[in-house]
């Protein structure tokens, strides 16, 4: 179900020089197909809209109550696990002379590192192909109903370049 191609990229690259591609394995059956939509619109509106957003939003999953515990101010915060996992790249366009006649275009693919923002905070997270995302938050009587399915944190990039979202089918697949 691949929502990028090769020449969606370049199309991309060709308009802003440097992006990067952010690989999604979602194994929240739930929320798949709202992050599938999510990624489709994110990755058309940068290439068909004068501006483009330099952030992807993180959905909230249903909150496993029993991650919650009180922490050292005696409040009680809950680990939420995202069921995200991520791989992501800075993709830009190089120039590789084959020969004196044709110019080809190629790829360049460099693994990096992100930021995930909160409302009052920001996290980075390293280029390891794989991994996945999660946060510690204050809990209410509100928060699983308030945030179930919405957005809760933010993707960027560490340049605030574009982001290209692609939904993967397998873990494998991030690689």
């Amino acid at each position: 179900m691949p929502l990028l191609n090769t020449d969606f990229e370049e199309q991309v690259l060709k308009r802003y020089d440097l992006c990067m591609r952010l690989n999604l394995f979602i194994t929240n059956n739930d929320l798949k197909n709202k992050y599938i939509s999510l990624a489709s619109g994110h990755n058309g509106n940068i290439l068909y809209n004068t501006y483009y957003t330099s952030t992807f939003d993180i959905l909230c999953p249903k909150i496993d109550k029993s991650r919650q515990y009180e922490d050292n101010n005696k409040e009680v915060v809950i680990d939420v696990n995202f069921q995200v996992f991520y791989s992501a790249q800075m993709i830009k366009l190089t120039n590789d002379n084959d020969n004196d006649e044709k110019i080809k275009i190629k790829i360049k693919r460099i693994p990096t590192g992100f930021f995930l923002k909160t409302d009052n905070s920001t996290k980075i997270l390293n280029s390891t192909d794989g991994c996945f995302i999660n946060g510690t938050f204050k809990l209410n009587d509100v928060f699983e109903k308030q945030y179930h399915g919405v957005p809760l944190i933010q993707v960027y990039s560490p340049t605030l370049c574009p982001i290209l979202v692609e939904i993967v089918d397998k873990y494998d697949d991030l690689m």
